[in-house]
């Protein structure tokens, strides 16, 4: 088993609720179900947490991983 840092890195914080919107299926239908204020909010909350992770023009966001191999006996 291994730890594996990585990050998805976006040129605007309002980029990561794109990548939602444009993401898997389920994601796409549980976004567009949403009235149009909700989805507004939803947009401004993903854009200003994001935010939070804008460094030098860049919004970096740390999305660990863990990665397993084993062989079947």
């Amino acid at each position: 088993m291994r730890k594996s840092r990585r990050s998805v890195r976006f040129s605007a914080s309002g980029m990561l609720f794109d990548a939602f919107l444009a993401g898997t299926v389920r994601t796409q239908a549980l976004l567009r179900a949403q009235s149009a204020p909700a989805l507004e909010a939803i947009r401004d909350a993903v854009g200003r947490v994001a935010g939070e992770y804008e460094n030098h023009g860049t919004v970096e966001i740390p999305m660990p991983a863990v990665l397993a191999a084993a062989l079947k006996p």
